[in-house]
């Protein structure tokens, strides 16, 4: 039970009987699936045995922090108390002509994407790549890895656990209850005639990065927010290169606290060129992000634009 609600869990365990680990571990397997009114909502896996192991290095993991005032300095966020208008309860209100630095809290690039063909767009090793690279090269604090998934998700491995837990019950025991796997084979089944995608996020201390892709559709959607400021054409360079881009239909906001967005709008075409009310307004590398995202107010412009 959970928020009055009745889950119901197939779960399966084995030991392997190997020869332990080092530390006197001994290899086992888990497998958990969990299912909320008779649809399969989650499963998870664990082992400690070794042909599972993988390769990942917590130690090159960057340890997580909040941004500081220093850090945040080039969107002109302030620490500190509220402005004298707010503190004392006077009204307020806020328009394009009364934009203040302390009141601006960041940059959020939304884009919409349109490709030639499927190239990528449901590999989860691609994916990951463009996190790990927008990371890079954005300058921003990772929490965590980034977490990529593909839907339909896992069905190679679920699939061969069904087949595991089939032969070890049917060689156990003569008159065995197989209900279960038989559902679980019904559920991929039907999974594997749906379309597929990959959704992934990249946490940031800073805030957020995100994607979903519908390989179907030759299409993504992107979005990256941040109150450290940072120049379009490095992520948008990026998705261009990892995948076989169309079109890029991109929104710009400078998010304000108590002030309306400033919201620009352009284009990214198969050339790299950049796409303004359908004007060509220069080469992604050397277009002036100044003029076509108008620069939150008192902020030093070369921190976006350069």
């Amino acid at each position: 039970m959970k928020n009055g609600e009745t889950m119901k869990t197939l779960a399966y365990a084995y030991a392997s009987g190997a020869a332990s680990l080092a530390g006197g571990v001994t290899p086992s397997r888990t497998q958990g699936f969990y299912f909320w009114k008779g649809v399969m909502v989650g499963h998870e896996f664990a082992s400690s045995c070794p042909e599972d192991s993988t390769d990942f290095d917590a130690s090159k993991a960057q340890q997580p922090t909040r941004p500081t005032a220093a850090s945040c300095i080039s969107t002109g966020r302030r620490a500190g108390p509220p402005p004298a208008s707010v503190a004392s309860g006077l009204p307020h209100e806020a328009g394009m002509d009364d934009l203040r630095k302390d009141d601006f809290v960041g940059r959020h690039l939304i884009v919409d994407a349109s490709t030639y063909t499927r190239r990528n767009l449901s590999s989860t090793d691609t994916v990951f790549a463009l996190f790990e690279a927008l990371n890079r090269h954005l300058d921003m604090t990772a929490v965590l890895p980034p977490i990529v998934c593909r839907y339909p998700f896992a069905n190679d491995e679920i699939s061969s656990f069904c087949d595991d837990i089939e032969t070890e019950l049917k060689a156990k025991a003569v008159d065995v209850n197989l209900a279960p796997v038989r559902l679980m084979r019904e559920f991929l089944r039907r999974r594997q005639l749906e379309e597929s995608g990959v959704t992934g996020v990249s946490i940031w201390a800073e805030s957020h990065a995100a994607i979903h892709t519908w390989d179907e559709d030759n299409y993504y959607a992107f979005d990256a927010f941040s109150c450290r400021d940072f120049r379009p054409r490095d992520a948008l360079r990026l998705l261009l290169t990892h995948f076989d881009i169309e079109t890029l239909n991109c929104v710009n906001l400078f998010r304000y606290q108590r002030s309306i967005p400033r919201v620009s709008n352009f284009q990214v075409n198969a050339n790299w060129e950049v796409v303004v009310d359908g004007r060509p307004a220069g080469e992604l590398d050397t277009a002036d992000f100044d003029a076509i995202c108008p620069g939150a107010p008192g902020l030093d412009s070369r921190a976006a634009t350069a």
